[in-house]
C-alpha cells in the first residue's frame, strides 16, 4: 500500500496528505486571478484553507459594499452592447430596503444594473448577523436558498435591456427571476419565470415591488440600510502577502517570524485582536494616504511589487484609484539575489482587467509610467485601452 506524500499548507502551517491540497488563487479568481501569471496561484494550500479563505477572507472584501462597488465600476469601463455580445457587468449593491412592508424572516435587497435597472432580491434572513456586511448575505446559504429576483427595466433600448438581463442572470444564477414591468422578447423567456400572484411567496414579495413602484411614480425616496464593514481588507491583504511571499521566496520565507504574523492576521477573526498584530501596511479606507489615481488603470486592478531597503511590498490600486499596501517581507536577505533585481530597481507592475478576462505583466515601473505619461506606448496596455468604452458612443437609455 502506497503511503501518500505529506506537504505543508502555507495558510495553516499543518502537514497534510497530497490529496488534501488544491489550486489556490492568491489573487482572487473573481478579480481576474485566473489570467495572471503563475506567481499569483499556488498548489500548496489545503482544500479546507482554500474554502475558508474564499468564503471568509476573499469574500469579506469582494462582497463588502466597497468591493462590490469597485467591481461594478470596473465593468462599466468595458461595456459591449453589440447585438451578439455575451458580456455582463457586476450589479451595484444598494443595501436592504428599509421602509417597505416586509414580514419577519425575509430580507429585500436593492441592486442597480445598467441604465438604472432596479433589481429586488428577496431571500430568507441569515441566522448569523456577521453576513449582514456581505452583499447578498451568506454565499453558501444563497446556493441552497437562492430566493427570488424581481427586475424593473428602465429602458426600451434592446441593447441595454440585453446587457441588464445578462448581468442579472450572471449575478443570480439560481434564483427565480421575474420581470416586474415589461413583456420580454421570446429569446429572453428562458431567463424569467412566469409571475404567479397566487403563489404565497410571490404575493408577499409583490407588496414590496408595488411599494417601490409607487414611490418611483410619486417621486419619493426609498431608504436603504447598508451594513458596512470598515476593515473589509484586513484579512485579505495578509492572505495575499503570505501567498506571494511563498511564491517569491519559498519555504524559507514561510519560516520567518513576519510570515507567521501574516498568517495570524489572515486567520484572526476578532478585529481588535487583529489590530494588535504588527503587520506593515495601509488598508482600503486609509484616508490619510496619498491618492494613487495617477498610476491607476481605469477598469483594471493594478498590482505593484517593489523591493525596498528593508521591506518587500505590494501596492494594490483599485479601478477607482484607491490604494492598499502590505509588506510581504521584512527580511532583506530573501531578495538579495540577482533574480530580484527588477524589483529592487523600480519595481514591477501587473494590470488585470476582469471584464476583458485579461491581465498584462510583469511590466517594469519605467515602462508602465512612460505609457501612462504618453511618452512611449506599451502595446498590450494600448490594446486594452482601445477596448475601453467611449461613453459618448453609447446609445441613450431611453
Amino acid at each position: 500500500m502506497a503511503v501518500e506524500t505529506m506537504r505543508t499548507c502555507i495558510y495553516c502551517g499543518l502537514d497534510k496528505t497530497e490529496s488534501e491540497f488544491s489550486r489556490e488563487h492568491i489573487w482572487p479568481d473573481a478579480l481576474g486571478g485566473d489570467f495572471l501569471p503563475p506567481l499569483f496561484q499556488t498548489d500548496d494550500v489545503c482544500e479546507r484553507c482554500n474554502s475558508l479563505a474564499g468564503r471568509y477572507v476573499d469574500g469579506a472584501f469582494l462582497k463588502s459594499w466597497f468591493g462590490q462597488a469597485e467591481r461594478s465600476a470596473s465593468g462599466f469601463e468595458y461595456l459591449d452592447l453589440s447585438a451578439n455580445s455575451k458580456s455582463v457587468t457586476p450589479l451595484h449593491y444598494m443595501g436592504v430596503i428599509a421602509d417597505a412592508p416586509q414580514e419577519t424572516g425575509d430580507v429585500y435587497e436593492m441592486w442597480v444594473g445598467p441604465c438604472g435597472t432596479h433589481v429586488i432580491h428577496a431571500h430568507s434572513k441569515d441566522d448569523d448577523a456577521a453576513w449582514q456586511t456581505y452583499a447578498g448575505g451568506d454565499p453558501v446559504a444563497r446556493k441552497r436558498l437562492p430566493g427570488r429576483v424581481y427586475i424593473t427595466l428602465t429602458t426600451t433600448n434592446p441593447l441595454w435591456i440585453a446587457l441588464a438581463l445578462r448581468s442579472v442572470k450572471a449575478q443570480f444564477k439560481k434564483a427565480a427571476r421575474y420581470i416586474a414591468n415589461a413583456q420580454l422578447p421570446p429569446q429572453w423567456h428562458n431567463l424569467a419565470s412566469a409571475f404567479d400572484p397566487n403563489d404565497a411567496s410571490q404575493s408577499k414579495d409583490l407588496k414590496v415591488v408595488d411599494h417601490l413602484r409607487d414611490a418611483s411614480r410619486d417621486g419619493k425616496f426609498v431608504r436603504h440600510s447598508v451594513a458596512i464593514k470598515l476593515d473589509p481588507d484586513h484579512r485579505f491583504l495578509p492572505k495575499v502577502a503570505l501567498g506571494l511571499g511563498y511564491q517569491l521566496f519559498g519555504m524559507k520565507f514561510i519560516q520567518t517570524p513576519y510570515a507567521g504574523l501574516l498568517r495570524r492576521g489572515m486567520r484572526e477573526i476578532d478585529p481588535k485582536a487583529r489590530e494588535k498584530i504588527p503587520i506593515y501596511g495601509t488598508g482600503f479606507l486609509n484616508m490619510a494616504g496619498p491618492s494613487m489615481k495617477v498610476i491607476s488603470f481605469p477598469g483594471g486592478w493594478v498590482l505593484f511589487l517593489k523591493a525596498m531597503k528593508d521591506k518587500f511590498a505590494l501596492m494594490i490600486v483599485t479601478p477607482s484609484g484607491k490604494s492598499m499596501t502590505i509588506a510581504i517581507s521584512d527580511t532583506p536577505s530573501l531578495w538579495s539575489g540577482a533574480e530580484f533585481d527588477a524589483y529592487k530597481d523600480m519595481g514591477e507592475f501587473y494590470v488585470v482587467v476582469p471584464p476583458l478576462a485579461t491581465a498584462v505583466g510583469p511590466i517594469s515601473a519605467a515602462v508602465y509610467l512612460n505609457h501612462l505619461l504618453k511618452h512611449r506606448s506599451h502595446p498590450e496596455l494600448a490594446a486594452l485601452e482601445a477596448r475601453r468604452t467611449d461613453k459618448a458612443s453609447l446609445p441613450p437609455c431611453n
